[in-house]
Formats: C-alpha cells, structure tokens, sequence
C-alpha cells in the first residue's frame, strides 16, 4: 500500500509540475497577443501554448481541465476570427484553430456520450464562422 500512495503522489506532483510549466507558458502567449494584437505568429504561439496545457491535462486524465482549456481556446479564435479589423490571414487560422478545437472538444463529448452539446456547438460555430 506505501508503495501505491508513493507513486501515486509522484504522479500527482509530476503532473502539477508539468501543468504550471505549460499554464506559464499558456500566460506568456495569451499575454503577448493581448499586448500586440494577432499575428500569425502570435495567433500561433497561443494556440499551440493553449493546446500543450490541454494535451497535459487530458494525458493525465484531468478531463475537466481539458475540456475548460479547449473551451477558452475556442473562445478566443472566435473572437478573433469575428473581429473585423484583423487581418484576413489571421482570421483564416482562427478558423481553422477555432475548427480543430471544436473537434478536440467534440470528441471528448462522444466519448461522454453527450452529443447534444456538441451539436449545439458545432451549429454555433457553423453560424459565426463565416468571413466576409
């Protein structure tokens, strides 16, 4: 049994520890688009920043903060993509991150078996994701 509860909380703690390197990160990419706007680049480096804090939680069974993770990155490509005064390439890669998150997001719904949601949200993202 000591054997179990020692590995078990070096787990735990390798997990932490992993999270908050990555939610750091996560904080400096979020931080630099606030700051200077959306480039392809900084558009970039928060999805895939975004994506490393989600990766982490869900391959460590953390499935409510996968799921939270998904949801402000969707969130914010949203936002993003619906923002007239971006350019139009940067809207284009909001889409497509917005698309992949809806995915992700919808995939961990399937296996709840809770595809209500996803439909709502891939209806939502069918009504304001166009580009004109």
């Amino acid at each position: 049994m000591y054997c179990v509860m020692t590995w078990l909380t070096a787990e735990i703690d390798d997990y932490k520890d992993r999270l908050q390197t990555t939610t750091s990160e996560f904080f400096l990419a979020e931080m630099n688009l606030n700051r200077h706007g959306p480039s392809e680049k900084r558009l970039s480096e928060y999805y895939h920043a975004s994506l490393d804090v989600a990766l982490t939680a869900r391959d460590s069974g953390d499935d409510m903060s996968y799921l939270l993770c998904l949801k402000k990155l969707y969130t914010r490509m949203m936002a993003e993509l619906n923002d007239a005064n971006n350019e139009l390439c940067c809207r284009s890669q909001c889409k497509a991150y917005a698309l992949n998150s809806l995915n992700l997001t919808c995939q961990l719904y399937k296996g709840y078996d809770v595809m209500d949601k996803a439909k709502i949200l891939r209806t939502d993202f069918a009504k304001r994701s166009s580009i004109t």
